[in-house]
This record gives structure tokens, C-alpha cells and sequence, in this order.
């Protein structure tokens, strides 16, 4: 399907576009890049994220770090189940093109991109200044931060510029929008596993319900990163490399790095790849429990 009419626009993809259109404009100071929209979805992410850390903390009880912890996922999880079913429903009404210009696009269209595009620019924004204040050390305003952070730091640099590129070239946004979507799909899954594993620790969860979540992200997470998403992130390098769209709309460095950023990402989530491997083969009874812990991108 591919909608030009805005009356028969799905129902999320006017919503979304008319919450991003009741924004006033802010743009970052010296440029014309409006930034509202990010600074909003922020926002809304943190409020989110503290009243989940009261609900750990004085209704189930944890302690402060496990309370954090899990904070930290529910914000994950929000903000993934919020933006993939509108980005599958965009998908699904607009012609899939990776190096498309929004000149050639309607309006309404170019609106929800910028809106998807800023509310996961708002996560990273979000989470990167979360990492940074959790590492603040009594008396200082200098955040301590641990050699793991610097991958997760680097992660949300990295796919805000790509982000941010996108729509000062106004080009290319699907290529960043089909990365987010094959990329956040499993993150519910993941950070709910994540969720379980610290209540698991504290004698507050369920092994039954632990199973089943761990199970069903280990499956999940390796059929996406194995299968799926190196299928799509190939032909997506591809269009970016050599299609005339590309090469009329987007300087070659930029498509160059653009590329190198799929694939790096691809590259940081093999140990978390090997991780579900891991939980497969112990859950299903094919080896004994045992497997490294590692961070996904």
C-alpha cells in the first residue's frame, strides 16, 4: 500500500504526526535543525523512567541499584513499544526506498519521519545523560564512567548523527528507519529478560514466567541477528552504495560511513548473539547453564 491521502492515513500515523506538528518550533542554537520534538521525547522518557524507579523502589522494594536497574529497562521498553508499531505501520503505507529524498515525498510523510527520527534521537539523548548522571560521584559534577559505558556512549553518538544526518541531508531516513525497527523489535523482549533476570536475584520473580521470557528472547534476538536483519542491512548498503537515488542525493562519504555504522552495530551484538545461542542450548537441554555475559548495541 502506498497512501497519499491523508484521510486515509492509518489512525498511528496521524497521531503521531500530530502530536510531533503541536510542538512549537525550537531549533539547536546556530543551525535550523528543529529539535522540539527530541527534547520532548526525552523528557517523556524520564518521567517514565523515575516513576518506574518509585514503583520498584517503594512498591515492590528494591534497592536502589536494582531499583535503577530495572528503571533503566522499563525506559527501553517504552520507548520501543511506543516506536516500532509505527514505524511497521509507516513501512507498510510508504514505498520502501533506503536513499529516498524527502523532496519526492508528501508531507505527511516527511512530518512522521522527522517525528520517528527525533523521538529515538530523545532516547539516545535520554539514556546517554541517564549513563552519564548515574555516574556522578558524591561532591562532583564530573561523571565517573565505566569502561562498559563507553560502548553504549559511543552507540548513541554514532546512530544520533546518523539520525541527525538524515534529516539535515533529507535523505536516506528510511536506511535509519529500518535499522531502528530491526533493531528495536526485540528490545521489549530483551530488556523484560533483563527485568526478570534482577528480580530472579532479589527472590522477587517467578521461574516459570524467568523460562519463558528468557526463552523466547534467546530465539527472538538470534533469529533477528542472524537471519533477518543481515538480509535487509545488505541490500540496505547496497542501495546506499550504488543506486542513482543515492548517488544523487547523498555525498559518497556520507553514505560510506552510514554503511559502516549498520555494520558495526551488526558486528557489537555478536556477543549477546553467542549469549542466546547459549540460553537455546541450555533451555532446550543441549548443554549444562554456563554463558558469558556481554552488552548488545
Amino acid at each position: 500500500m502506498n497512501a497519499t491521502k491523508e484521510e486515509k492515513l492509518p489512525w498511528l500515523l496521524t497521531t503521531w504526526r500530530s502530536l510531533y506538528l503541536s510542538m512549537p518550533k525550537f531549533n539547536f542554537p546556530g543551525t535550523n535543525l528543529d529539535i522540539a520534538f527530541t527534547l520532548f521525547s526525552a523528557a517523556f522518557l524520564i518521567i517514565a523512567r523515575y516513576s518506574a524507579l518509585w514503583f520498584f523502589a517503594n512498591i515492590l522494594d528494591y534497592d536502589a541499584t536494582s531499583a535503577q536497574e530495572s528503571s533503566g529497562t522499563f525506559g527501553s521498553i517504552t520507548h520501543s513499544t511506543l516506536l516500532c508499531p509505527a514505524l511497521m505501520v509507516g513501512f507498510m503505507t510508504h514505498k520502501y526506498s533506503p536513499s529516498e529524498h524527502r523532496n519526492h515525498a508528501p508531507q505527511w510523510w516527511v512530518d512522521f519521519v522527522d517525528a520517528m527520527l527525533q523521538f529515538c534521537t530523545g532516547y539516545m539523548v535520554y539514556d546517554a545523560v541517564f549513563i552519564c548522571f548515574i555516574r556522578l560521584e558524591p561532591g562532583s559534577w564530573i561523571p565517573k564512567i565505566q569502561p562498559g559505558d563507553w560502548l553504549f556512549l559511543g552507540h548513541h553518538a554514532c546512530t544520533t548523527t546518523y539520525m541527525t544526518q538524515n534529516r539535515v541531508y533529507k535523505a536516506g531516513h528510511m536506511s535509519a528507519m529500518l535499522c531502528m525497527l530491526l533493531g528495536e523489535l526485540t528490545n521489549p523482549l530483551h530488556n523484560s529478560y533483563m527485568m526478570s533476570e534482577i528480580a530472579m536475584g532479589l527472590d522477587k520473580g517467578n521461574a516459570l514466567v524467568h523460562y519463558l521470557i528468557e526463552t523466547s528472547f534467546a530465539i527472538s534476538y538470534f533469529a533477528m541477528r542472524v537471519v533477518i536483519a543481515p538480509v535487509f542491512f545488505l541490500h540496505c548498503s547496497i542501495d546506499l552504495l550504488f543506486s542513482k537515488n543515492a548517488k544523487a542525493n547523498l555525498p559518497l562519504a556520507v553514505r560510506c560511513f552510514w554503511v559502516l555504522l549498520i555494520w558495526s552495530v551488526e558486528v557489537g551484538s555478536i556477543s549477546w548473539i553467542v549469549r542466546c545461542y547459549n540460553i537455546m542450548q541450555v533451555n532446550f537441554g543441549f548443554a549444562e547453564e554456563g554463558a558469558a555475559v556481554s552488552q548488545e548495541l
